[in-house]
């Protein structure tokens, strides 16, 4: 039998951050290493590329707040807190990358969907190579690069305008 993992979310950003006093300390992601995943629409159960998918991170450094502090530093980028470039100052290179999608095609990233999975056990490698299979499958429009867009493995330029959030 096949072990289903537990994900956490998927939460669209405006219903996440618009709270009193900000997310509650039990609704933050725990600060121990993980994966966690950007998307379009909303979605549940197995992931899956209906989702729209934007983007696949990772989180190791449990000194540095692990999920938390990770997913902390790509909301600040997410939502503007960066210049002009992506080589510009910000807390996170992928959070950068989506605020731009998002700029060009004029739509709020408070509209996109995060979800979290937590690895407290996992060890720095187990982490990596979970990212890097969930970005192989998922096929982010946001982690892709030049090798995997010469290999033919990507989809259209990632236009988010005729896709609101569900």
């Amino acid at each position: 039998m096949e072990k289903v993992e537990r994900w956490t979310g998927a939460f669209q950003f405006r219903e996440y951050l618009d709270r009193a006093g900000g997310v509650p300390e039990v609704d933050l992601p725990p600060e121990v290493p993980g994966v966690y995943f950007i998307t379009g629409r909303r979605w549940s159960g197995p992931l899956c590329d209906m989702a729209e998918s934007l983007y696949v991170g990772k989180a190791y450094a449990a000194a540095s707040g692990g999920l938390r502090g990770r997913l902390g530093d790509f909301v600040s980028s997410l939502l503007g807190f960066h210049g002009p470039l992506k080589t510009s100052g910000g807390r996170h290179n992928g959070g950068i990358t989506v605020n731009l999608l998002c700029r060009n095609a004029a739509r709020n990233p408070l509209e996109l969907f995060l979800a979290w999975f937590p690895m407290p056990e996992a060890s720095e490698q187990q982490v990596l190579d979970k990212e890097r299979k969930l970005i192989d499958k998922l096929n982010p429009i946001c982690n892709r690069t030049g090798e995997r867009r010469k290999s033919g493995r990507t989809k259209s330029d990632g236009d988010l305008r005729h896709n609101p959030a569900a």
